[in-house]
């Protein structure tokens, strides 16, 4: 699948208990984002919000912000505008 782009798919996104929610979250990031549209999306069954409900790890959540910053600083210092 990586690195692949599909033109459908069904999928299972019903949240398990068991499951974090940095496990939801990176497992529906990995889900979705191999399709075109979120028209293509097929549900294997039924989800309600709580399904969708889920942040990353704080450590990850950290570590995109300094990435973040870092992008900024990088675009001032070619002289680009980092909020374009």
């Amino acid at each position: 699948m990586q690195g692949l782009t599909l033109d459908q798919a069904i999928l299972d996104m019903k949240a398990e208990p068991r499951r974090t929610s940095h496990e939801k979250c990176t497992s529906n990031y990995v889900l979705t984002g191999r399709l075109r549209t979120a028209a293509d999306i097929h549900l294997l069954q039924k989800i309600d919000m709580s399904d969708l409900r889920f942040r990353p790890d704080p450590r990850l959540q950290t570590e995109m912000d300094r990435l973040q910053e870092l992008e900024k600083q990088t675009l001032t210092a070619w002289g680009r505008d980092p909020t374009q």
